[in-house]
């Protein structure tokens, strides 16, 4: 139920707080179910230990055809020197985040139906950059593992603008 737009593919951030390699599971079947559905997907892996990369069994940084499950898939991944790569989505961009996305990358979603995008958090730099990955986010905690800092951080660094941030 990730809603569409008229310049470019309907686009989700999943942040995984606490256990990313599992998240990156749930995420990855998540990729194959709308692959299976017919849709074109592009999925993006910004996490620090580059968790949905290692699943799909890529090693190098750069846009990549990959599978699981069977499903066909674009992987994205960034170069490790990028901390906070700028993304597809246009005018998302925030001030602190540079306006230009890699060319490679907006040539495979050009045609994308889909674009997902699996990402961790670092507090010392934010999460500006994830509004030129997607238009939504989905925040996943694991039960008992997260301390209400961490949650409350990942939160305040995926809101979508300053009034939400104070929520």
């Amino acid at each position: 139920a990730v809603p569409g737009s008229s310049r470019g593919p309907a686009s989700l951030a999943v942040v995984a707080v606490d256990d990313a390699q599992v998240v990156a599971q749930a995420f990855a079947s998540l990729a194959a179910s709308c692959a299976a559905e017919g849709k074109q997907v592009v999925v993006a892996d910004l996490s620090d230990g580059a968790y949905l990369a290692r699943l799909l069994r890529v090693s190098d940084p750069g846009v990549r055809d990959a599978s699981w499950n069977g499903a066909n898939l674009v992987l994205v991944r960034p170069q490790p020197e990028d901390v906070a790569p700028v993304g597809p989505v246009p005018g998302g961009a925030s001030p602190a985040v540079p306006a230009q996305a890699d060319p490679a990358l907006v040539t495979a979603c050009s045609s994308a139906d889909l674009l997902l995008t699996f990402a961790t958090l670092d507090p010392a730099f934010g999460g500006d950059h994830l509004g030129t990955w997607a238009t939504s986010v989905v925040v996943v905690v694991t039960a008992g593992e997260s301390s209400a800092e961490k949650v409350y951080s990942c939160l305040l660094y995926t809101s979508p603008s300053p009034r939400d941030r104070q929520k």
